[in-house]
This record gives structure tokens, C-alpha cells and sequence, in this order.
């Protein structure tokens, strides 16, 4: 009678360990967002293309909304998933937004082109690892 109980307890600590390690990948995930979300709201005046309006609002805007977001899906790894949804969408409006924007007067090697595009395919992963981890893989609605 002993045997059912130690193998509900062994699978209660099996869900338990995974549960935390989901928690875990979420906030370092989320946790990583908030500092690229702070370097792109930087990026402008550390890369010195802040005298181009629209790359340095484009950077501000996003860079602010991803940390922002990040932030508090560190703070609650649990929940708020649709959180890292919109910025799996920001961190692909990043890639895109050199292209569709006029972000800068010169060539495509402007230092904010790479910035967006590397910070957006970093920001889009790690999006969609915090997402996954937390067990909504297909309804960014879904809680």
C-alpha cells in the first residue's frame, strides 16, 4: 500500500523540479529582455546615432516597452505569458524596422541596423524560450 504513495511522491517531486526549472528559464529569459531592453533605449547615444529621430524614438520606444514587459514577467514568471508574446512580436518589428523605417540617411552597415537586427533576434528567441517554458507554446491568449 506504500508503493502507490511513494510513486504519487515521486511524481508530485518530478513536477515540482520541472515546474521550478520552467521558472527558472522564464525569469533568466525575461531577465536577459530587461537588459537588452535597456541597451536599446541607450543604443542611440551609445552608438551615436541619436541626431537620427527616427532611429533614436524607434530605439527608446521599443527598447523601454521590452524591458518594461520583461520586467514584469520576471517579477511573476508564472504568469503574464502574453507578455513575452508581444515581444516576440517587438524583437521582429526590430529586424524589419531598418527596412520599413527610414532609420538612417546612410548605408545599411549603420551601426543601427545591426543593433536592431542583433537585438531583435535575441529579443524574438528569448521570447519565445520564456514563452514555451511556460507552457504556452500555442495560445499567446492562454493562461
Amino acid at each position: 500500500m506504500t508503493e502507490p504513495r511513494n510513486q504519487a511522491d515521486r511524481s508530485s517531486s518530478t513536477s515540482n523540479r520541472s515546474s521550478a526549472s520552467a521558472l527558472s528559464v522564464t525569469s533568466f529569459t525575461s531577465g536577459t529582455n530587461v537588459l537588452l531592453g535597456v541597451w536599446l533605449t541607450v543604443s542611440p547615444w551609445v552608438l551615436n546615432y541619436s541626431e537620427q529621430d527616427n532611429a533614436a524614438w524607434n530605439q527608446v520606444i521599443i527598447g523601454l516597452a521590452i524591458a518594461v514587459m520583461a520586467l514584469v514577467r520576471t517579477a511573476s514568471p508564472a504568469n503574464f505569458s502574453e507578455l513575452s508574446w508581444t515581444n516576440f512580436v517587438l524583437g521582429a518589428w526590430l529586424i524589419v524596422a531598418p527596412f520599413v523605417l527610414p532609420l538612417s540617411e546612410t548605408s545599411p552597415s549603420e551601426p543601427v541596423y545591426w543593433n536592431n537586427v542583433i537585438v531583435g533576434v535575441l529579443v524574438l528567441i528569448l521570447a519565445a524560450v520564456s514563452t514555451m517554458a511556460s507552457g504556452n507554446r500555442g495560445d499567446p491568449i492562454a493562461s
